[in-house]
């Protein structure tokens, strides 16, 4: 109800439109009297009314019909159909009237134009009422064949019934009595019904239900006076006749505007408010419209331009070399979108500039083209955009951190040559795709999506990327535009893998150095100690042995045992302090891996593991210490043979040429090492073992790196360990000049 309690300003129209027909009402009662049609001549002038209100349906039907297809406006069809039917039932109405000639061989009289009368009225206030609740068949499209037929059987049936059974109707006019009180109550059921429509429609606020409206306060006044009247020749038949008039033409005026002027309007409104220049052709090539962006754009106002050819216009426009370009004449048969490409416009005032035009086919129904509509582009802005973006893109892929960025749907917009690299990703791979599909939750760089989420933004945040065996350092950052919104957001990376493991080689080496001058200042002192230690031990121990007493000479063997592994332990300390040898020799290394394999196959027999060699006879020599390399390959393969001890397993010694290095392997099938441990390897005293002392690997890796190799390690929990050394091959001479 709180629709109907608007501003009085709104009801202005409908208040002047009741003001006028009620006061041509009542003074249609006072002049009733004195007004009488003349009786010759009011079946011409019945007949010139009735005419021209069925013609009024019949076109409101016409437009509603056509326009459909376009429009799908269900209200507009509804009413156009309706009018239909009760335009015909009007025509049957008039053609039936006392004084016409006969309707399909029978006779015309009151009662039959009276019931046709009434059916129509009826028929005419259903069709306003349905057209108002049709709100809720907007989604629906209606087949309008079948309305249309729906239209015509009703009008049909309207007519054999009434023509051949009338009978079956209650009368509605009787001869020498006149109109029934059936026919007065169906008058005031219209009359009803056509308020329930009037109220819905207010209720509703549509504007374009203003002259629908006013065509049904008109209608109710149309209705009264054909209630009210006395005799059909006086006042109120005659004002009946001119109120349904201007009633069909305002429904007719509301129907055209809906479906025809409206919509022209409102394309014209947004072609005229595009930023964009826009022309319009028709389908024999002439300029129908141009907008003020156009005039703007090229200095020619719509005036100058209308009706022009567009071959005349060309002329105008642009320069004889870009004449043979144009496609404008293509795109008005083709039904195609045509693109003419980098032409020049030239301005009104002289001036030119590099410019691009669209052509898009007009199609009704889409089918018949009426023309084209051109959009016309300055492409001087494109131009430097484009400068921009490619200076902005070269910067970006020379720079040496990795770069992505996201907008607001996480969509990737950039991803540059240094991402590429460290990610091992094609930008063709990532770019317009979303970034959760490409790096899920578990990411290292998902930390960007947390960024765009919470507005938190990362400095030098280290992350790992384990499958890779990359680590990087990230910095995350929220791009916003010049009012502050966030628009997206950026993730820039730098690969420190190198760097970590540079940082990790030289703790290491800070820490061999420190063992180093404490072995050189401590193993002297110690070292004189336990020869005593030994020698006296052994004194004790042959005493044990002449006195018979066999418990001090078990407690005098352990006390040698420790006392070795004591001297052990202080040789690996000297010989973590000892400078690198100067004087190296070619070492073959199929000789000295031979004889590590015999001497790790003799231990593994006992221990159920196969030992397994792959060793190349024709590898070249190396330049190292025999001794230091045979100890470093019987830690790593007895390293490789204690992790088999307890399932068993093999062994495999390799070694091949790689380039300028040869590669030794030793591969276990045994546990394996997890991968966070692997980086704690070559640390002094890190040992898994019970009684391991932590030194074998950081002494190995320390001679390897003297003998200017590497040892690389590749492990998988549950299924083995490949410890791999890299040592520099050894040229001839010759050899090494022509290298």
């Amino acid at each position: 109800m709180k629709n109907l309690f608007r501003p009085l300003k709104e009801y202005l129209p409908l208040i002047k439109t009741f003001a006028s027909a009620a006061a041509v009402f009542l003074l249609a009662k006072f002049v009733a009297p004195y007004f009488i049609f003349p009786g010759s001549s009011y079946l011409e002038i019945h007949t010139t009314l009735e005419l021209f209100s069925v013609f009024v349906a019949l076109a409101t039907f016409a437009v509603s019909w056509f326009s459909y297809p376009e429009s799908k406006d269900n209200n507009v069809l509804i009413l156009g159909i309706g009018f239909l039917s009760f335009g015909l039932i009007d025509y049957f109405h008039t053609m039936t009237y006392k004084g016409m000639p006969s309707l399909l061989l029978l006779p015309s009289s009151p009662e039959k134009a009276t019931l046709f009368w009434i059916i129509g009225r009826l028929t005419e206030a259903c069709t306003f009422l349905l057209t108002a609740i049709s709100e809720k068949l907007k989604p629906i499209k209606i087949n309008r064949v079948l309305a249309l037929a729906c239209s015509v059987v009703w009008s049909t049936a309207v007519l054999l019934t009434v023509s051949y059974y009338p009978h079956l109707l209650p009368p509605m006019y009787i001869s020498g009595v006149g109109l029934t009180a059936t026919k007065i109550t169906l008058e005031y059921v219209v009359i009803a019904l056509n308020l329930i429509t009037l109220f819905l429609l207010i209720r509703r606020q549509t504007s374009n239900d203003l002259l629908f409206v006013k065509a049904l306060l008109v209608s109710i006044f149309s209705e009264l006076s054909f209630t009210l009247y006395i005799s059909v020749y006086d006042s109120y038949n005659f004002l009946g006749h001119i109120y349904r008039i201007i009633t069909y033409s305002l429904f007719f005026q509301s129907v055209f505007i809906t479906s025809v002027k409206g919509p022209y309007l409102e394309m014209q409104y947004i072609l005229k408010s595009l930023p964009l220049p826009v022309l319009t052709f028709s389908r024999t090539g002439h300029v129908q419209f141009s907008n003020q962006a156009f005039s703007d754009f090229s200095g020619y106002n719509a005036r100058e331009l209308e009706g022009l050819h567009f071959t005349a216009l060309a002329g105008k426009l642009f320069s004889k070399e870009d004449l043979p370009l144009l496609r404008a004449g293509n795109a008005l048969s083709s039904k195609k979108i045509t693109v003419d490409h980098r032409l020049h416009l030239q301005h009104k005032n002289g001036e030119t500039k590099p410019i691009m035009v669209e052509h898009y086919p007009l199609l009704r129904s889409g089918k018949r083209q009426d023309g084209i509509l051109s959009i016309f582009y300055d492409l001087q802005d494109k131009i430097k955009l484009h400068t921009f973006q490619q200076r902005f893109n070269f910067i970006v892929d020379a720079m040496q951190s990795g770069l992505l960025a996201v907008d607001n749907s996480l969509t990737i917009t950039a991803f540059n040559k240094a991402a590429e690299r460290i990610l091992g990703l094609k930008a063709e791979q990532v770019l317009e795709r979303n970034f959760k599909d490409i790096f899920p939750p578990q990411s290292a760089l998902y930390i960007l999506a947390d960024t765009f989420a919470t507005g938190t933004e990362y400095k030098n945040y280290p992350v790992g990327i384990a499958e890779a065996n990359l680590e990087l350092d990230v910095e995350t950052s929220l791009v916003k535009d010049d009012i502050g919104n966030t628009i997206g957001a950026m993730i820039i990376f730098n690969d420190v893998t190198a760097l970590r493991r540079l940082q990790g080689k030289m703790h290491r080496l800070e820490k061999l150095k420190l063992i180093g001058e404490m072995a050189a200042c401590t193993a002297h002192e110690i070292k004189n100690p336990l020869t005593t230690i030994k020698g006296f031990t052994q004194v004790l121990q042959k005493k044990c042995d002449e006195l018979a007493l066999h418990a001090e000479k078990e407690f005098a063997s352990i006390i040698l045992s420790e006392v070795d592994r004591l001297n052990k332990l202080l040789q690996d300390y000297l010989l973590l302090a000892k400078q690198p040898q100067e004087e190296l020799s070619e070492v073959s290394l199929p000789e000295l891996l031979e004889v590590i394999y015999k001497m790790i196959k003799a231990e593994a027999v006992q221990h159920n593991v196969k030992v397994i060699k792959k060793v190349s006879d024709v590898l070249p020599p190396v330049s190292g210490n025999p001794e230091q390399l045979k100890q470093v390959f019987l830690n790593l393969g007895f390293n490789g043979l204690q992790s088999m001890l307890k399932e068993g397993g093999t062994l495999t010694i390799s070694a091949n040429l790689t380039g300028d290095f040869i590669e030794i392997a030793f591969h276990d099938t045994g546990c394996g090492i997890p991968c966070q441990n692997i980086p704690k390897l070559f640390e002094p005293f890190y040992t898994t073992k019970e009684n391991g002392t932590g030194l074998g690997l950081p002494i190995s890796l320390k001679i390897v790196q003297e003998h200017g190799g590497e040892i690389k390690v590749e492990s998988e929990v549950g299924k083995g360990s490949s410890f791999k050394v890299l040592l520099p091959v050894t040229y001839p001479k010759a050899e090494r000049l022509v290298n």
